[in-house]
């Protein structure tokens, strides 16, 4: 029944281990969430202009929050669906969304779970900050729909095992001369014309890689080290996979850098010819 309670699995990438190092109420402003006097948590409203009927997601705390605790409690209610979920965070990260419905309401689950989408999106913009990729180009593990952590932890090994293969084939497509003599007179240009320096798209995808590789070595060893005899073999492969993407950007960065030089020795060629027609001209 789509009023049923789901549980789903997801993991907050973090490189630290405990991702409720800095107070909740500083995460919380940071991403633009405002309180109440009855300590509910609304974003992007001002206090004073709050009509509780007409915000989308309301945030509030089922238990005392504390950075000490191995695990902490949020509780989000999404007002148009009547639905609320349980987040039950680790400070690992691991993350357990359990849905419960006020009433009985009329609804799929696909659309359930992506409202549960939408909760561990918020969850994560609280709790993670993007280092190697824009917002825009975050590409979420998926929600494990389980109530088994170990099977969980599983599938999101394997969908880091899926990403290597993504990353390659575009990475791939990437090297081919064509793009990269593409780019290179996209950075030309922007040099005459005095704009911001443009970042070449392959060389963005290739730190979202080594930043995906480095989360997936940072996530077995949190979850399988001295515990799981795979831990060895994950480890060889994300390592490997990581170390492959970094020889990979040193090529793209190596074939840009070669044919910027070739354009602007042609460049400087042109301009010596014109220099001296207009000289002889005179």
């Amino acid at each position: 029944m789509a009023n049923d309670p789901i549980c789903c699995y997801g993991w907050i990438p973090n490189l630290s281990g405990d991702i409720f190092l800095i107070k909740i109420s500083e995460l919380l402003n940071r991403v633009g969430y405002l309180s109440d006097s009855s300590g509910k948590y609304y974003k992007n409203k001002k206090i004073s202009d709050i009509k509780e009927e007409e915000c989308k997601i309301i945030l509030s705390f089922p238990s005392q929050f504390e950075n000490k605790n191995e695990q902490n409690e949020l509780a989000f209610l999404i007002q148009e669906l009547n639905m609320k979920a349980i987040c039950q965070i680790k400070k690992n990260g691991l993350i357990l969304i359990k849905t419960n419905f006020i009433e009985p309401v009329q609804i799929s689950e696909d659309d359930i779970l992506d409202a549960i989408s939408t909760i561990y999106q918020e969850v994560k913009d609280i709790f993670h900050e993007h280092t190697h990729h824009h917002k825009e180009m975050d590409k979420l593990l998926t929600l494990v729909e389980t109530d088994n952590e170990n099977i969980a932890i599983k599938e999101i090994i394997t969908q880091y095992q899926q990403k290597i293969f993504n990353y390659h084939h575009f990475l791939k497509d990437s090297l081919t001369e064509s793009n990269l003599f593409r780019y290179t007179l996209q950075i030309v240009k922007g040099f005459f014309k005095k704009e911001k320096p443009l970042t070449p798209s392959a060389i963005e995808y290739v730190a979202q890689a080594e930043g995906e590789m480095i989360y997936a070595l940072m996530f077995i060893n949190l979850f399988l080290k001295g515990t799981d005899p795979n831990y060895e073999k994950y480890d060889f492969i994300f390592q490997n996979t990581y170390n492959s993407i970094c020889g990979i950007r040193a090529k793209i960065t190596h074939l840009l850098q070669h044919y910027s030089n070739k354009i602007m020795i042609y460049l400087t060629i042109i301009l010596i010819i014109l220099t001296l027609a207009i000289i002889f001209l005179d």
